[in-house]
């Protein structure tokens, strides 16, 4: 059995450990991309600046270092909701799993660049983009069934967390109606489209993991 404190330092861990990612992530990829003469940030999705340039190499690593430093994430989030009795036996396993699973996919997809091995990259690179949603879905959901004395809600953005489910169905329905009727504009801003919506996510995510942090070493007092 862990002790108190182990539990505590491994929980800080993961967490500490995703927000290292996500930053590794924006400022890997957007260097890369700066760097690349012939980028263009409007049409050019992110995975074309991993082959046929000096810097490939760099975007590949990038992505393969971010997708490992986020594997302990979610197993330290399941720990402190079981922890701080939040634990939703079916919820957090599901939400456990896929969001461990964003690591090994944004990984893979480092490992198979698009340029190489375009099946297998594409493979990896989508899945790590659905389990994202996949997983920020069930965890507005989760915030949701909440007890209202719990820790977490004490962070009035809680609301957030619920509210990207409903912008995430905005978004979908957009980009299918888009796609039905406005073809030119989805191919000639899907560069653009793709970097906001990831970004927006990785920096959504940061603020989750930030609010764990807090409560994770905050002193409890709210017994009293």
């Amino acid at each position: 059995m862990l002790t108190e404190r182990r539990t505590k330092l491994l929980i800080n861990a993961g967490l500490i450990s995703a927000i290292i990612s996500i930053i590794l992530f924006i400022v890997g990829t957007l260097t890369v991309m700066l760097l690349v003469e012939d980028h263009d940030f409007i049409k050019d999705v992110i995975s074309v600046t991993g082959h046929d340039n000096p810097y490939a190499m760099y975007f590949n690593l990038t992505l393969l270092f971010s997708g490992v430093l986020m594997i302990p994430c979610f197993p330290a989030i399941y720990y402190n909701l079981k922890k701080e009795g939040d634990h939703k036996p079916k919820l957090s396993i599901a939400l456990t799993i896929s969001g461990t699973l964003i690591g090994p996919f944004l990984a893979l997809a480092g490992v198979f660049n698009e340029g190489d091995f375009f099946v297998l990259h594409i493979i990896f690179a989508v899945g790590a983009y659905l389990f994202v949603i996949v997983a920020a879905i069930l965890w507005g959901i989760y915030v949701k069934t909440m007890d209202k004395n719990s820790r977490y809600k004490q962070f009035k953005i809680w609301v957030l967390d619920y509210s990207v489910i409903f912008i995430i169905i905005i978004c979908f329905l957009a980009y299918g109606i888009a796609m039905i009727f406005f073809q030119w504009f989805i191919w000639a801003t899907l560069g653009i489209l793709e970097k906001v919506t990831i970004y927006a996510f990785f920096i959504y995510f940061t603020l989750i993991l930030a609010r764990f942090l807090i409560i994770v070493n905050k002193k409890v007092t709210l017994d009293n």
